[in-house]
């Protein structure tokens, strides 16, 4: 982060900034970062993420927590305007495994995963959320045809896989996480002299990541970025999480 500190002095820093506000999965949610000195020698730096939900599992904080930092990278770094643009191939890696809807496999899991997808289209609109149970139900299937009318033009009531449908919820999710984004937060000040490469695999990589010591070679930006939105993804579609 390039912090103020200086050997041989006194830092103590007080630092706490809201850099993402808005809604996931069809739910109001606010990510900070904020770091402060906790004792001699010791500078915490931590993610707070808050909800507006009366059930909020553990998964489901580190998922808004994924998506917020997804945001700031596109926001923030030039070097992935691009990125932006190339967001449809990232797509073909899209966790689905099976059709939901109208004559579909219907698995859970797949379920749950366009239901969340659908109450993120819908909470962005205003429209009533769906009860993510994994039953492919009459308002799941309603839910599946106005979205499907309203942007891909079908309305057979089906997601499948590697379909129009499934490729428009994934994308429009990913492409309204950087819409309430405050980039300042890590701002040329807070991390200047860091490569962009750099930076995307340290906001991408989890905390018990020991990769980027052993990595030899120049990091590849879109590579790092591709591999946090497919897990991303995963997570949304794999990890069992209350939200309601």
């Amino acid at each position: 982060m390039q912090t103020a500190y200086q050997p041989g002095t006194l830092y103590s820093p007080a630092f706490k900034k809201v850099f993402w506000t808005g809604v996931w999965a069809g739910v109001p949610a606010r990510v900070s970062l904020q770091f402060f000195r906790d004792i001699d020698g010791l500078v915490v730096y931590q993610f707070c993420v808050e909800v507006d939900a009366q059930t909020v599992s553990q998964a489901a904080l580190f998922l808004v927590l994924r998506a917020a930092i997804v945001a700031l990278i596109f926001s923030r770094s030039p070097v992935l305007i691009g990125v932006i643009i190339r967001l449809s191939s990232l797509l073909t890696g899209s966790p689905l495994l099976g059709s939901v809807g109208v004559g579909g496999a219907n698995d859970i899991a797949d379920t749950r995963y366009v239901q969340r997808l659908l109450n993120d289209w819908r909470g962005h609109r205003g429209f009533p959320l769906l009860n993510v149970d994994g039953d492919v139900g009459s308002l799941t299937t309603e839910a599946i045809v106005t979205f499907q009318q309203t942007e891909t033009g079908d309305s057979d009531g089906r997601v499948d896989v590697g379909g129009a449908a499934i490729g428009a919820l994934e994308r429009i999710h990913l492409d309204s996480l950087p819409e309430t984004v405050d980039a300042e937060v890590l701002g040329p000040d807070n991390r200047a002299g860091l490569g962009e490469a750099a930076f995307v695999a340290v906001l991408t990589a989890p905390s018990h990541a020991d990769e980027l010591g052993a990595a030899t070679g120049p990091l590849d930006p879109f590579d790092v970025l591709s591999e946090s939105v497919a897990e991303y993804l995963r997570g949304i579609r794999n990890q069992v999480f209350d939200l309601s």
